[in-house]
């Protein structure tokens, strides 16, 4: 694991099988860890091995990064579709974070399995539900193969007052197979990090 952002120009990034990715922000810019931010060239270096062939999983937060700019503060450009204009990044994930409820912080999450035969789910019909901080997402690119689908009758908050949508996909990416899925919020965010 490391918070270098150097490694994506380095001779060794291309030795690396599949990259994790629990990430938020902008990875160009420096954080306030302080630790190096990733180039420009490094973020086109990441795209193109994951095109190439590169295995790449994001994790819940992976999707509240390289958000399409501009990206005020406010977040009003967050509820607008970019469709092909969204940032490159995003493209290759497969949708952009918008918002996750604030009231109640955590609440049920009923998710629906949409496919029962994907690694890790064989034989699960019915995912249940979660307690959870849930994100609400964007911009699906339209050939995500959909694993688990939030529910969102029922739930409270604006953002979730829309039809059901993906929260864990896979896709291929050029060469490259993508996984992602918006479950795994923890209690202190707001750390960034490449696996």
């Amino acid at each position: 694991m490391t918070k270098d952002g150097r490694i994506f120009d380095s001779k060794e990034f291309h030795s690396y099988a599949a990259l994790v990715f629990f990430t938020t922000g902008d990875l160009t810019t420096l954080g306030t860890d302080g630790k190096p931010p990733m180039s420009a060239k490094g973020k086109q270096n990441l795209l193109d091995a994951i095109k190439g062939g590169m295995g790449f999983v994001g994790a819940h937060s992976a999707s509240d990064t390289f958000h399409t700019q501009p990206d005020p503060p406010d977040r009003s450009n967050r509820y607008i579709a970019h469709g092909d204009k969204e940032d490159p990044y995003l493209q290759m994930l497969g949708a952009e974070f918008i918002v996750h409820g604030s009231t109640p912080r955590l609440q049920d999450a009923p998710l629906i399995v949409n496919d029962a035969k994907f690694p890790g789910l064989e034989g699960v019909a019915v995912a249940g539900q979660l307690q959870r901080r849930v994100y609400s997402l964007k911009d699906f690119v339209p050939d995500v193969h959909v694993i688990l689908t939030l529910d969102t009758h029922g739930m409270k908050g604006e953002c979730y007052q829309r039809a059901s949508y993906p929260v864990t996909w896979a896709r291929m990416h050029g060469k490259g197979r993508v996984f992602y899925t918006a479950m795994g919020d923890r209690r202190r965010a707001g750390k960034t990090s490449f696996s």
